[in-house]
């Protein structure tokens, strides 16, 4: 990094438990984190625009081209920018070469979006580093901390023994303008904790408890919801429920990338079918300008012809005029030179016939090449005309093929639950109180006044579904599956409503 142009104040904190190190680059500070254990690997900066609201930060962040490899969050006056590549199961020196590279896009990303991070104002956002030592060697931990809190001893009469300790993200000021930090989890294991889950907890073990050290103060338990302590069997069900989620998510992920690469194979398909068709074209092309060089020279010999025949006419005339000079010249005389005139008129007179039937030869063979020539003209016309119509049903085709694959590929997606939260923050309220929107193929109405839920998603055949909807509505009496000929509807009563939309959108998943 100290040999990357731009780069600034490298250094790294004192404690910590990753390959750890942050630097300043045009205006922004970066902090760099190399996860041990978990072979995973993040960069993350963040600006503070004061006065902005969410909508300006949104227009802001609408001119960054994150695309895939970045993903921007703003709220409460704050752009977080943040990438994160996995490297599990990879050699050391294709890791190596790949967080190199992804470094420099990160910065690239920076600098070629300098003006549009520029706008409004901003302030840098630094987190608090104890101390910077820019020559101590980096220092990888062998055993990372586990994520579990201990309750200490003094306060086990205070609470439950299920009780657990409960995580408490950093949040704003203002925790009604960012819905995301409303929210509370309970603390796993890193090992049964989702990737995102186990990578914050690794990061900072501090927002276990919010106290330097995962220390609880007992203030922090008086303040903890009733809604939020759970018993050993919820928590083991709720582990349970996030691994099987974690397998959906990675079986439809993996069919959506073999989606996306067949669509790729068959636009190369077509690729090769139009090079294919264009050589053909070509040579078409180049025929045709041979046969136009042929027809060129027919037409020069055609005309070449012709002065010949000009040249006989001319020479026949002067024979015509001599003859008639040698007859004027009858006389005893002059009968011995008339016999030698006689016997050359009629040399040349053979000599204009041979060349007039060497003229008919030639016109006739002219004739009939020039008629082959346009019947092969023809053909080629209606064989090209026919090569461009192939090609464009070809094309129209694979294009019909490429947006029909596009649109199930678009339609089987499963939706995400923070997005779905977040479009009901956004939807407007209907006349009854109710708020809707639709989540990919599933429709979802919510009442917040009575904590009551009604999703429902279409399918092909209902009656196939009707042995899970019984099973389902036995499993869990809180909720109610109704299967029609067309379509499922689920009606449930909720106390979590983020709960409630991942069991809805988990069964609902594999419905067809």
């Amino acid at each position: 990094m100290k040999d990357e142009p731009g780069v600034e104040g490298l250094g790294y904190p004192k404690e910590k438990k990753n390959f750890d190190f942050f630097f300043d680059f045009e205006g922004m500070h970066v902090d760099f984190s190399l996860m041990d254990g978990a072979d995973l690997f993040r960069m993350e900066t963040s600006r503070i625009y004061p006065g902005c609201d969410d909508r300006q930060l949104g227009e802001i962040s609408k001119e960054l081209e994150t695309g895939r490899f970045i993903r921007c969050s703003y709220y409460n006056e704050k752009i977080t920018l943040k990438h994160t590549h996995p490297l599990a199961g990879k050699p050391d020196e294709v890791a190596a070469r790949e967080v190199k590279q992804s470094v420099r896009q990160f910065l690239a990303f920076l600098k070629d979006n300098k003006v549009a991070l520029g706008k409004h104002g901003y302030v840098p956002v630094k987190k608090e580093h104890p101390e910077i030592l820019p020559d101590e060697p980096p220092k990888i931990p062998t055993e990372p901390e586990s994520a579990v809190i201990t309750e200490p001893p003094g306060n086990l009469g205070q609470e439950p023994a299920g009780t657990l300790p409960v995580t408490e993200t950093e949040c704003p000021p203002e925790p009604e303008q960012s819905p995301e930090c409303q929210a509370e989890s309970i603390s796993l294991p890193e090992s049964q904790m989702p990737e995102y889950a186990a990578e914050g907890a690794r990061q900072d073990p501090g927002l276990e408890t919010g106290m330097p050290g995962g220390q609880k103060t007992p203030a922090m338990e008086m303040q903890m919801p009733e809604s939020q302590t759970y018993s050993a069997e919820v928590v083991k069900q709720m582990r349970s429920m996030y691994a099987d989620m974690d397998k959906v998510f990675r079986a439809r992920k993996e069919q959506m990338d073999y989606r996306e690469e067949t669509l790729d194979k068959r636009e190369s398909v077509l690729d090769s079918r139009e090079a294919g068709i264009d050589i053909k074209a070509e040579e078409l092309q180049r025929k045709a300008e041979q046969w136009d060089i042929r027809e060129a020279e027919y037409q020069a010999r055609e005309m070449q012809l012709s002065v010949r025949e000009e040249t006989a006419e001319a020479a026949e005339r002067s024979l015509e005029d001599r003859k008639r000079y040698i007859d004027s010249l009858e006389s005893e005389k002059n009968r011995d030179d008339a016999g030698a005139l006689r016997k050359q008129i009629a040399e040349l007179r053979s000599e204009r016939d041979a060349q007039e039937h060497v003229i008919t030869e030639l016109r006739e063979t002219m004739r009939k090449e020039s008629a082959r020539l346009q019947l092969e003209a023809h053909s080629a016309d209606k064989r090209w005309q026919t090569l461009c119509s192939q090609k464009d049903a070809e094309y129209a085709r694979a294009c019909a093929e490429a947006n029909a694959l596009k649109t199930e590929l678009e339609g089987k997606r499963p939706a995400d639950v923070m997005e779905v939260l977040s479009a009901l923050d956004m939807a407007g309220t209907e006349e009854n109180g109710g708020i809707h929107v639709q989540a990919g193929a599933i429709s979802i109405r919510i009442r917040p006044d009575r904590n009551m839920l009604r999703a429902e998603r279409p399918v092909k055949r209902g009656g196939r579904y009707r042995g899970s909807a019984i099973q389902w509505n036995e499993k869990d009496e809180t909720m109610a599956f109704l299967v029609y000929d067309k379509k499922i509807e689920c009606l449930l009563c909720y106390h979590d409503l983020k709960l409630a939309l991942e069991t809805v959108m988990e069964k609902f998943s594999d419905l067809k």
